[in-house]
């Protein structure tokens, strides 16, 4: 594979796609782990008032969405942007992508970090190594394979192959994890962005509305709102 300033500025528009894609699912999964822990801590209280109804339903959509979501990046064809196809173009073009064309990408601004960033992906601190990108490429391959066979089988299509494998949520919070992890290395590589984690700071208690009740109707007005739906019942 060539590489040129066209492929590095492709790569670059991809990993904001990838970062924008990956952040969102790292949220979601803070989101439900906190859901989740509302549930549990409340479990008897929620069965008295027949809430596995909406927890089923909450659920269902964390696992479908975020299932479909590690799916888009372990997939590696030529009409999708994926973190596993940044990782094949990187690998296969890595010889050629030098410390000096890095450095007029990103050149001095009087803080050392471009080396460092570099020495991420190269062994020798010149090139990028393939060998480096592999590493991570294996990283991938250590997700459950259920996950990817789950949304082929299940979501994506309802596939004549019966799906029967088993998926708990702690795998899905554990790839969650690996792609933050891996993400961040290469969006610091090409966009010169330094991320402790892709999880955004939520700056509000978002879980108040659960302290609170949702209905404001009484329940003579949700009465009359059913009859004045079914007027004939």
């Amino acid at each position: 594979m060539r590489f040129d300033l066209q492929t590095w500025q492709r790569w670059s528009k991809w990993i904001c796609r990838i970062r924008d894609d990956l952040s969102d699912l790292v949220d979601d999964q803070a989101t439900f782990d906190g859901f989740n822990e509302m549930v549990n801590a409340n479990a008897a209280w929620l069965d008295q008032h027949n809430g596995a109804h909406f927890i089923n339903f909450v659920r269902r959509g964390y696992v479908t969405k975020t299932v479909l979501g590690i799916r888009r990046h372990v997939k590696c064809d030529h009409e999708s942007i994926s973190l596993q196809r940044l990782f094949d173009q990187l690998r296969r073009a890595g010889p050629q992508l030098t410390y000096d064309f890095y450095l007029e990408r990103f050149p001095d601004d009087g803080i050392p970090w471009q080396q460092a960033s570099f020495n991420r992906l190269s062994e020798d601190g010149q090139t990028v190594s393939p060998a480096k990108i592999e590493e991570d490429i294996l990283r991938l391959a250590t997700l459950n394979t259920d996950i990817k066979t789950m949304a082929d089988r299940d979501l994506a299509h309802l596939d004549m192959r019966v799906y029967d494998g088993t998926v708990t949520f702690q795998d899905l919070r554990d790839a969650v994890d690996i792609f933050d992890r891996l993400a961040r290395r290469y969006i610091s590589f090409l966009l010169g962005e330094g991320y402790s984690t892709l999880r955004a700071t939520v700056l509000f208690d978002w879980k108040a509305i659960f302290r609170h009740p949702w209905e404001q109707r009484t329940i003579d007005e949700i009465r009359q709102a059913q009859r004045n739906r079914n007027p004939t019942s």
